[in-house]
């Protein structure tokens, strides 16, 4: 008697499941998929700020108000002038733009949408490009899960102005993109099983304040990314408080 090994067994037991729901099932449609980009166009970030204050009474007042903030000092050097910060986000939408992306999925009667800025985290349904069985509609479910690491330079000077401040913010932006996914096959008027999953793929996005960046995904997908201005001010906001 010839011993099947697990591999076989495993061929052998989906050949058998193919057989059964193409008995006792009909046709499945193959959905379909589309993706359209609005490119982001960057917006001049001012940041650069004048605060009536002396340069003195800015250096320990942006101190005392950083050390009971989000940010992160790493670095006090006032003789240069700079205080330099991290800071680190699971909403990168907040604070960067990647422009926005509209993705449907489309399956018969059944249509999927989704809208999203490019710098957010997001699930979605991706059909497959290739329908291997008839009666079987395939597609990937796919997770890109997006976190934002920023090192802030602030640069503080006495200006022209008697008793007034400069403030330069130049921040430097890494926005990490994830991605994971798993795929499936659903027969004719049953649910879905899985089939595979998929690899992870990790991709990354360096850009500064006022230095957008552009960035293609698999030759395919083209993104700008850049600086809304929201961490710049929120640095200004301090000395407003």
């Amino acid at each position: 008697m010839v011993s099947l090994t697990n591999f076989n067994k495993k061929i052998l037991a989906y050949n058998l499941l193919i057989i059964v729901l193409f008995a006792f099932s009909g046709c499945a449609t193959q959905g379909v998929s589309s993706v359209n980009h609005r490119v982001n166009v960057p917006q001049k970030v001012e940041n650069e700020k004048i605060f009536d204050k002396p340069y003195n009474k800015v250096w320990d007042e942006l101190l005392e108000k950083l050390s009971n903030s989000i940010y992160v000092i790493k670095n006090i050097d006032k003789e240069s002038r700079t205080i330099n910060l991290s800071f680190i986000s699971i909403n990168p939408e907040n604070y960067v733009d990647c422009g926005e992306t509209t993705r449907t999925y489309r399956q018969g009667n059944n249509i999927e949408t989704y809208v999203y800025n490019s710098s957010a985290s997001v699930r979605y349904r991706l059909a497959e490009n290739n329908q291997h069985h008839p009666y079987l509609a395939y597609y990937y479910f796919i997770k890109r899960d997006n976190t934002l690491e920023v090192l802030s330079s602030i640069y503080i000077n006495n200006s022209n102005i008697k008793d007034s401040t400069i403030l330069l913010v130049d921040n430097i932006y890494k926005l990490k993109i994830e991605f994971s996914g798993q795929s499936y096959a659903k027969p004719y008027n049953s649910n879905p099983f899985r089939t595979e999953k998929l690899p992870n793929k990790t991709s990354t996005v360096f850009f500064k304040t006022n230095s957008p960046a552009i960035h293609i995904f698999d030759n395919v997908e083209k993104i700008t990314c850049s600086s809304n201005g929201r961490l710049e001010n929120e640095i200004f906001s301090l000395l407003n408080e």
